[in-house]
């Protein structure tokens, strides 16, 4: 009963968009909105992100200066992305940030998703299917 093999499949929203947030993020830090299917999911991608993330002190993240190459999390939850992740990640860009919105094992509503590329965010859809 040991643990399965977990295999990784990127269903980017674009490449030309996730190609182009890769490259703005090596030149200005990234705000980020994190949605994942389960808790455990969720954990696991914010225990990955922790070593990167701008420590706030309690403070409002939004407001803050950007920091090259670090990250600003800006929502993060369980379940599909919400129409405030956008709202949120639109300020973040206004003041300063590259915006990234990645899922994992989660869908974007298709109307959302509209709002999304028409905004210009990255969306990057990840699934993990264990074998």
């Amino acid at each position: 009963e040991g643990s399965m093999p977990a295999r990784l499949v990127d269903d980017a929203d674009g490449g030309a968009a996730s190609s182009a947030a890769g490259q703005a993020a090596a030149q200005q830090p990234v705000a980020v909105a994190l949605r994942a299917q389960s808790a455990g999911e969720l954990q696991a991608l914010l225990g990955e992100l922790e070593p990167h993330l701008l420590d706030v002190d309690g403070a409002s993240p939004l407001g803050l200066p950007p920091a090259a190459g670090r990250v600003l999390l800006v929502s993060c939850g369980v379940g599909a992305p919400r129409e405030d992740d956008l709202t949120l990640l639109q300020q973040a860009r206004r003041e300063g940030f590259a915006p990234a919105l990645y899922t994992l094992n989660v869908r974007l509503d298709p109307r959302l998703g509209r709002r999304v590329r028409q905004a210009g965010v990255p969306h990057r859809g990840f699934d993990v299917f264990y074998e």
